[in-house]
């Protein structure tokens, strides 16, 4: 299953409430990461905050990252 956009949680849990979503491919600035594997990202645009699974993400150049929704949920 492949995906166009990855949901950006409000809390760090997959059952947390959508905070938006990120388009692939889209750059992610990260803020932290949590030790549970979500990890807290400021969308590029600055228009989307949250948190997302470290298994979305794909390092490109600190702190920077892009999505990858190969496997997203």
């Amino acid at each position: 299953l492949f995906r166009s956009t990855a949901n950006v949680r409000a809390e760090p849990n997959k059952r947390s409430a959508h905070a938006g979503k990120v388009a692939l491919g889209a750059a992610v600035y990260v803020m932290w990461a949590e030790p549970n594997g979500w990890v807290r990202v400021r969308s590029a645009a600055g228009d989307v905050s949250g948190f997302v699974h470290k298994s979305l993400l794909t390092e490109t150049a600190p702190p920077a990252a892009t999505l990858d929704l190969a496997t997203a949920d």
